[in-house]
């Protein structure tokens, strides 16, 4: 990441001279061993968000009958696994605090979703890293999936004019674009802005 903030620039630059981003209205701060939902309150930091499917079963969500304890603390076994995977990318990379959609908008609550929607680009756009879930179609997959590798070439034997002849077939590698178009994540309406 150093390399990259070091040699490219940024296409969109909403942070501040100290280079820290303005915070979304709530993040999680994974600091301790307790994961936290915090209330920012105009504060400035470098932080990641999450990019992922919830699936047909809603993952961990704040409501509003659960949000003060979300203040006090949210146990990572509590976490569905794509998001322990992806608090544990962000520790890696030794920062402080995530947005994830589901525990940083207060759901069932239409006034919080109205004003977070709107500033959702935002959101994305002040991100040091946004961890995509590509290859998950729900919460519970993870971020790391196992991918299946094609050989480079298969040997065949077949008949040419009475010949039994060896030859070896290739797959015609597919783009990396084109591969992550066909990963679920890339079906979401909120993709565009992530």
């Amino acid at each position: 990441m150093q390399g990259c903030n070091r040699n490219h620039s940024r296409s969109s630059q909403i942070t501040t001279s100290g280079g820290q981003s303005a915070l979304p209205t709530r993040v999680l701060d994974i600091y301790d061993d307790v994961i936290r939902l915090y209330v920012s309150r105009g504060g400035h930091s470098k932080y990641a968000a999450l990019s992922h499917c919830w699936g047909l079963n809603p993952p961990l969500r704040t409501l509003k009958s659960n949000f003060d304890s979300h203040l006090e603390g949210i146990g990572m076994e509590t976490l569905p696994k794509t998001f322990q995977q992806a608090v544990q990318v962000e520790r890696e990379l030794s920062l402080r605090y995530i947005w994830i959609d589901s525990l940083c908008i207060i759901q069932g609550d239409s006034s919080d979703w109205e004003r977070e929607a709107v500033i959702m680009g935002g959101v994305y756009e002040g991100v040091e890293v946004t961890i995509s879930a590509t290859g998950s179609t729900k919460a519970h997959d993870g971020c790391f999936i196992t991918r299946v590798r094609m050989p480079d070439a298969v040997p065949l034997r077949i008949n040419y004019k009475g010949r039994a002849i060896r030859i070896h077939a290739a797959l015609r590698p597919e783009s990396a674009l084109t591969d992550l178009q066909k990963n679920p994540l890339a079906h979401r309406a909120w993709i565009t802005q992530e």
